[in-house]
């Protein structure tokens, strides 16, 4: 892996760890196909999505949820 591969794939990974959908949307692919198995009832993120904007909304619930189970165990 070169300098610059490398320093994209940890900029994408310190991007997911904020579940922050402005700083996940660019290392995205316009059409990319985004497939997140689980109870949709439950897990309202789970799901197929397509699209770099519809595949950004799954991060606002899934921050949201983060925060609440972070103060649930805190």
């Amino acid at each position: 892996m070169t300098t610059t591969s490398r320093a994209r794939v940890e900029a994408y990974l310190q991007a997911l760890a904020t579940r922050d959908p402005d700083r996940i949307a660019p290392f995205l692919a316009a059409d990319v196909d985004w497939l997140l198995t689980g109870p949709i009832e439950t897990f309202p993120y789970c799901g197929q999505r397509s699209g770099r904007e519809a595949v950004s909304t799954v991060w606002s619930p899934a921050r949201s949820a983060s925060r609440s189970m972070s103060a649930i165990t805190s």
